[in-house]
């Protein structure tokens, strides 16, 4: 007893969707990743600005004491 032609499309379509959930939780996790290294440099680029600012202040405190 063989497949018939509608056994055979509704287990083609089966099989599209199991790759499709495969391919789709393999995006999801590149995108967990992504997003983790995006937040890492956030965190580095928000740390470089409070140094920048810090630099700044310094810098003017130091000319204005020179002023004096």
């Amino acid at each position: 007893m063989g497949l018939t032609k509608s056994d055979s499309s509704t287990e083609l379509q089966n099989q599209s969707v199991k790759r499709l959930e495969v391919e789709n939780q393999e995006a999801a996790e590149r995108l967990e990743e992504i997003v983790l290294n995006i937040e890492i440099l956030l965190g580095e680029i928000r740390n470089a600005l409070k140094d920048l600012a810090q630099a700044q202040l310094d810098m003017q405190i130091t000319m204005r004491n020179n002023m004096k």
